[in-house]
């Protein structure tokens, strides 16, 4: 509010208008203070005493107040690092399923491989079993030719020797007859 030389002022038309003075108030005079009795000052040193307990309990209070708000964050600090390790204990977790599932998978796969090769070994320990069969007909077969070829080259060898000695002989008797 705009102010005029006699103290404040309302503007209406733009010039200032005078308002009324300020009075000033005379100060007001303290009442007297009465003789107070005895018993109060050992009342007034009561509450001094419990006054003095009511700021030792109030520091105590501030100083368990503190001690609290410390064990809360340090609570707070020692479940985030429990979450923080649940959850790195999940993720480990989760990880070993999945590797889990990869081994179940590439065992799986590695049965079925196995099977292949199991029923391919079967067909081929049948196939040597068929050809060791083969190759022992063809052993005794051979083993029989060679008897009849050795028995055979024992005859042509006793018929060659009967046929020179036959010779022999035959040439000896011409040779005496003539």
């Amino acid at each position: 509010a705009p102010t005029g030389a006699n103290g404040p002022s309302s503007v209406t038309d733009g010039r200032p208008v005078p308002t009324a003075a300020v009075v000033p108030v005379p100060a007001a005079v303290p009442p007297a203070v009465p003789e107070l009795p005895v018993e109060t000052d050992a009342v007034l040193a009561r509450t001094a005493e419990e006054l003095e307990k009511s700021r030792v309990r109030l520091a105590q209070s501030n100083k368990d107040l503190a001690d609290a708000r410390s064990s809360l964050r340090e609570e707070r600090e020692r479940r985030a690092e429990a979450d923080h390790r649940v959850r790195a204990v999940a993720r480990v977790k989760d990880d070993l399923a999945e590797k889990f599932r990869t081994a179940q998978t590439a065992r799986t796969a590695t049965e079925r491989e196995l099977g292949g090769l199991r029923s391919r070994c079967e067909e081929e320990a049948a196939l040597r079993r068929t050809l060791e069969a083969e190759l022992a007909a063809t052993a005794e077969a051979h083993a029989a030719l060679a008897d009849r070829y050795g028995r055979e080259r024992t005859t042509v060898r006793r018929q060659a020797r009967e046929l020179s000695d036959g010779a022999a002989a035959l040439a000896e008797s011409e040779r005496r007859q003539g």
